[in-house]
Formats: C-alpha cells, sequence, structure tokens
C-alpha cells in the first residue's frame, strides 16, 4: 500500500499537475493489488490513461495499461488476437469524449445522479453490434485537445467490465475392475460427471472405438452437446428479443473427429441442423439472421478452433 493512501475526495481536490507528480512517485512495490484496464477513446486518450493511472496508485492498485484511439478501436474490439484481448483487461473503458459528456451533463437535470445514470446506460449494452455502435460514435467526435478537461472526465468513466464466470465439477472414474490399469483392456472407462446442487450424474465413458461403454456418453460427444446446446440457447434468447415466439427446437448435432497415426486427434467440424418451429410462420424469414447471431455470441463457439456450422431449417 502506499505510505500515504489517498481517499478519493482527496484525489478530487488534487490539481492536474499535483496528481500526475504524486502519481508518478508511487513505485510498483508500494501498490498491493494490479488492475489490468484497456482505455479506448478519442485524442484525449493518453492524458485520460495518466490521471486515471495516477489516480489508481495513490489508492495502492498499480495499473496496466492498453490504450487505443479512434480508428483502431472497431479492430482492437473484434480481432481476438489483437493487442486489447493479448493484453486481457480487468475491464474496459469507453472514454466517450469529454465534450460530449460535459452536453451530457448540462442537459441532466438532477447531477447528482449522473454518473449512476450514465452507468445504467451503459450496462444495457447487451450486443456486440450496440457495443460497435458506441464506439463508432466514439470515432466520429471531433479531434480536439482536451488538456485538463481529461481529469474532469474521470469522474464520469464508462465501464465495461469484463466479468468472469466460474465452473466446477467433479470427475470420478469408476471403471477400476480389480485390476487396476495393469492392462490396456484390464480396466473400464466408466466414469461418473458431478457437480455440487445437480439432480443427477452424467453417466460417462469413452467412444466404443477406444473400448467405451456405448450406452454412456463420451467426451467427444458432450462437447458437440455443449456446442449445440449454447447456440439453442443464444437463439431462444435472440427470438425473444425479436418478439418470435419459439415453440418447439430439436437440433440433430453432428461431429467430425480425425485420429491420426500416434493416436492423438482433433475435431474439424461440427454442424448443426436445428430444426424449430415458430407460432407466426410468416417470421420464419427473419430466423436464419438469428442463427448467424446466435453463433457469433456463443460461448462454446468462440473458445474452440475449428469450423461450427449450422443448416437450420423452420418448420411448420
Amino acid at each position: 500500500m502506499t505510505a500515504q493512501a489517498y481517499q478519493p475526495w482527496q484525489i478530487a481536490d488534487l490539481s492536474l499537475a499535483d496528481l500526475l507528480k504524486k502519481g508518478r512517485s508511487v513505485a510498483r512495490d508500494h501498490c498491493n493489488t494490479e488492475l489490468r484496464l484497456g482505455i479506448l477513446g478519442d485524442c484525449a486518450t493518453q492524458h485520460y490513461a495518466q490521471c486515471v493511472a495516477a489516480a489508481l496508485k495513490l489508492r495502492g492498485i498499480w495499473p496496466e495499461i492498453h490504450e487505443a484511439e479512434f480508428d483502431a478501436i472497431q479492430q482492437e474490439t473484434i480481432d481476438r488476437g489483437g493487442p486489447l484481448f493479448r493484453h486481457v483487461p480487468n475491464a474496459v473503458i469507453l472514454f466517450n469524449c469529454v465534450q460530449k459528456l460535459e452536453e451530457q451533463f448540462a442537459r441532466t437535470a438532477e447531477h447528482d445522479g449522473f454518473v449512476e445514470h450514465v452507468l445504467e446506460l451503459l450496462r444495457g449494452l447487451r450486443t456486440e453490434r450496440q457495443l460497435r455502435a458506441t464506439l463508432r460514435a466514439t470515432r466520429t467526435q471531433q479531434r480536439k485537445e482536451y488538456k485538463n478537461k481529461a481529469l474532469r472526465a474521470s469522474k464520469y468513466i464508462l465501464v465495461h467490465v469484463a466479468r468472469e464466470h466460474h465452473y466446477q465439477l467433479t470427475v470420478t472414474w469408476t471403471g477400476n475392475h480389480g485390476k487396476g490399469t495393469s492392462g490396456y483392456r484390464a480396466y473400464g472407462r466408466e466414469h461418473e460427471i458431478s457437480a455440487e446442487g445437480k439432480s443427477a450424474l452424467v453417466q460417462g465413458s469413452s467412444d466404443p472405438a477406444f473400448l467405451g461403454d456405448p450406452s454412456r456418453y463420451n467426451p467427444e460427444e458432450l462437447l458437440v452437446a455443449s456446442l449445440s446446446a449454447c447456440h439453442m440457447l443464444w437463439f431462444l434468447h435472440l427470438c425473444s428479443d425479436a418478439g418470435i415466439i419459439v415453440t418447439s427446437y430439436r437440433d440433430s448435432a453432428t461431429g467430425v473427429m480425425a485420429q491420426h497415426a500416434d493416436g492423438a486427434g482433433e475435431f474439424t467440424k461440427v454442424t448443426l441442423h436445428p430444426r424449430v418451429a415458430i407460432s407466426d410462420p410468416s417470421r420464419a424469414a427473419d430466423t436464419p439472421a438469428l442463427h448467424v447471431k446466435a453463433h457469433e455470441l456463443c460461448y462454446i463457439a468462440r473458445s474452440v478452433n475449428f469450423p461450427v456450422e449450422h443448416e437450420p431449417a423452420v418448420e411448420s
């Protein structure tokens, strides 16, 4: 922690020059935690990042910041191999122009609630399309030097937090037939998948080609099932948003895995075949685009390195 831990109101009372000077005096070993940030904005982004970094240091937080401005922003947000994603930020700050924020502040009747209002609006950004629209608006702002205004803008930070979701389960091998793994054919591939709070076990085995029990699910099938279920859940979500009432959904998904001479292998393709029934047949033409969007948003599809194709149909 810093030798003198500043409170937020003390930082707000500092002049810009004092803030930057005091921030530069804080060494890494005086901070007890680290925060990785992405800051995307306009021509004042560098000044803004310096102010944010200084304020964080005075609170005992060491900042690791990646910056991007103007036309680089769109590429940064869609290129998963680009600098922003490689930086792995805990949060991304959308610096939506000091001038624009000041205009919004001037038009707001309840100034005390301005920050909460802006943050609530940002939390409503649920889709990549909406996020990109916000970033496009940022790029089209007139390029001006804001200098000291960057500090005042720090009171109205727009933050899109990179939330993490954690999953835990237990896989228990139940295939010890008395001799353990004394030989390739001496043990069974049976196992159980369980998790706290779940109502039923998943009975697993390996592919029958690898001496597994064909009556149980194997890991390859569960991977295909994960892709199928994730796509379905996103599609249902998007249909609900679009006012399309789905009455049934069934997907006969297929996967292809290539095995090599050394026994290793990998999936080369998964194809989803969703068959969907909707209450209003006139909306059938709207569903293909929703399948495309569901694929773009699917967490599992975004996590694999092989093609996930879909061949949807709407049934009456």
